[in-house]
């Protein structure tokens, strides 16, 4: 990671291997924690599953089996050089649980209930890893939204990142005392541009930014718009609840227990009214 020194290295080093060492001492991170934004930082499913998608766009010309088995490749080096990451290993557990899976669908939260118990079977000491607890609120919540079955793309994107930001804010009791009632809206309307924009940019900076530099120190600019957006709407902040982060450290995996439970007793009774709502809509007539 070290083609280029620039002032912004430690979060080239933290969006795209997940280095995390000294971040909470970085100034320009503090409205991140206040906004609830510090896993979007965190190596998760979004990489690995951006890191496929490009893959599969640079390789199209090859087979789609040679193409898994060039992805897979890519994803075990990504997991090395994260130096095996709770939330890196737990999302690559994921991806080859979700490629091996045949015969009937199951829905994504059990598979991801199944990935978090394997992850522990293999590692038990992750269970107090903050990173690795919102790697699971994070797919819990994508879980959650996609159980909707909704079509279109904008409404799909908004319940995605809408439920992501609900699952995983109570997680944010676990490193700061007060959870704000910012960390939601923030967190919806933060996701897509994290991955839309800042990884990419992130990634070219990073491969060519040697060579162009003043395309680097252009782009950059938009860290500081971000950063500066972000400590503009902490000013905002206010404590929405408040509780002893230190006997919530060990917790944060029984609370995602207890919403995945709730989920699974509630999605039957949702699939119950809309059948019944079909039910009551009158029939096309033949002819």
């Amino acid at each position: 990671m070290e083609i280029h020194h620039t002032d912004w290295s430690w979060f080239y080093e933290a969006i795209l291997i997940g280095r995390d060492e000294g971040l909470r001492t970085q100034n320009a991170l503090q409205s991140f924690f206040t906004l609830g934004l510090y896993h979007l930082i965190v190596v998760s499913g979004s990489h690995v599953l951006a890191l496929e998608k490009l893959i599969g766009h640079c390789f199209f010309f090859i087979s789609v089996k040679k193409r898994k088995i060039l992805v897979t490749f890519f994803l075990v080096f990504f997991c090395v050089i994260n130096r095996l990451q709770a939330s890196c290993v737990r999302a690559f557990v994921s991806w080859i649980l979700v490629q091996r899976r045949s015969g009937s669908t199951p829905l994504q939260g059990d598979l991801q209930f199944v990935v978090t118990c394997l992850c522990l079977t293999l590692q038990p000491s992750w269970i107090n890893s903050l990173s690795f607890q919102l790697s699971c609120g994070a797919t819990l919540g994508l879980a959650i939204a996609s159980s909707f079955k909704l079509q279109g793309f904008f409404s799909k994107k908004f319940a995605s990142t809408f439920f992501c930001g609900v699952v995983t804010s109570p997680l944010i009791l676990c490193v700061q005392p007060c959870l704000s009632w910012l960390v939601i809206p923030a967190n919806t309307f933060a996701m897509p541009l994290f991955e839309g924009v800042l990884m990419p940019i992130s990634l070219l900076n990073v491969t060519v930014g040697a060579v162009f530099q003043n395309v680097t120190h252009l782009l950059e600019k938009v860290f500081l718009w971000v950063f500066g957006l972000s400590d503009y709407l902490a000013q905002f902040e206010k404590p929405l609840l408040c509780l002893d982060e230190r006997k919530l450290a060990n917790w944060g995996l029984i609370y995602l227990l207890m919403v995945y439970v709730i989920w699974r007793l509630f999605l039957p009774l949702f699939f119950r009214l809309q059948f019944w709502k079909n039910q009551q809509d009158p029939q096309p007539k033949n002819g």
